[in-house]
């Protein structure tokens, strides 16, 4: 009996210092992963400087840019995503060819009611400049909450979307 009582304590031990090992293992593995996956979306206004947004986002998450054509008055919406801390024009969606509208052969074209849309577009962009539109009436729109331009900028001027790494 003394035999198996001996056997038992190192097995315990083993075990405790196994799951001790496992356990700091995956705490280092998922605190490296979840902070190298974060990130912010600013907005900055190129008039003064002055960044007007920072908000997390994280490695393939999306958000859209809604606005009015100015020549058709239709709407368009645009998809953008973090992918590998790259901001990236993933798709486009408009009711009508208008200028600078059309399909250029990048990513998927498909219509699907009203809406014609380029999807896996994939275009890497390093940042997104856009001139606030008096018509266009730009929102971006983010985690299902949506942020009229127009309430941070006045019409015209310039803002520059980027991805930060956090």
């Amino acid at each position: 009996m003394n035999g198996v009582q001996k056997g038992k304590a190192p097995l315990k031990q083993g075990l405790f210092l196994f799951l001790v090992v496992i356990l700091t293992l995956s705490t280092v593995y998922f605190w490296q992963v979840s902070t190298s996956l974060e990130y912010s979306l600013t907005m900055v206004n190129m008039k003064t400087g002055q960044m007007i947004m920072k908000v997390p986002v994280l490695e393939g998450e999306s958000f859209q840019i809604h606005y009015i054509h100015s020549v058709d008055r239709l709407p368009v919406q645009e998809t953008f995503k973090v992918n590998q801390g790259n901001l990236v024009l993933d798709q486009v969606r408009w009711m009508s060819f208008g200028a600078g509208l059309g399909y250029m052969g990048q990513g998927e074209l498909k219509v699907e009611g009203e809406w014609i849309i380029i999807e896996k577009m994939n275009r890497r962009l390093d940042s997104l400049p856009l001139r606030v539109g008096t018509i266009a009436d730009h929102c971006l729109v983010y985690r299902g909450e949506e942020y009229p331009l127009r309430n941070y900028v006045e019409g015209m001027d310039l803002v520059q979307f980027a991805i930060a790494k956090d």
